[in-house]
């Protein structure tokens, strides 16, 4: 269920703020959440406001649901093309409320995660043209997440 859907766009000068706002409206949320990013250098400035913030970064799926299952948020940096792994991954953390399972490609076993959304958080970032490129080849993820967030 979308709660709100806030999005503006700012400047890097005034990203701090907005950014900071963005993601108090994050903690109430139990979907993840989006930051589009309108270059790579603005990636970079909302990752790293994102670790300030207490968000782990996170390079993989099984990454993820390691550092969700141990309470901590995570922050994900989308490319395209973007694996099916990471698409089911953003449609279960909305939808399963609190439990992710993936398999473990390497294992053949499934893992599972289960953890509190109301205090553990998933902020995606991504560039404009990679998410474009990524709903073209069917992944849609503007209509999985909460919040939506344009720097």
């Amino acid at each position: 269920m979308q709660l709100s859907n806030m999005t503006s766009k700012s400047t890097i000068s005034d990203m701090e703020t907005t950014f900071t706002g963005f993601l108090s409206y994050v903690q109430g949320q139990k979907e993840a959440a989006l930051v589009i990013a309108n270059s790579t250098g603005a990636v970079s400035d909302a990752v790293q406001e994102l670790t300030d913030a207490g968000y782990q970064r996170v390079d993989s799926a099984l990454q993820v649901l390691k550092l969700l299952s141990e309470g901590v948020s995570v922050a994900a940096l989308l490319t395209h093309p973007l694996s099916k792994e990471w698409y089911d991954i953003i449609v279960q953390y909305t939808d399963r409320g609190g439990m992710i399972q993936l398999m473990d490609k390497s294992t053949m076993e499934f893992i599972s995660a289960q953890f509190d959304v109301r205090k553990t958080h998933f902020v995606i970032v991504v560039t404009a043209e990679d998410l474009q490129k990524i709903e073209a080849d069917g992944f849609l993820i503007r209509d999985k997440v909460g919040l939506v967030e344009q720097i």
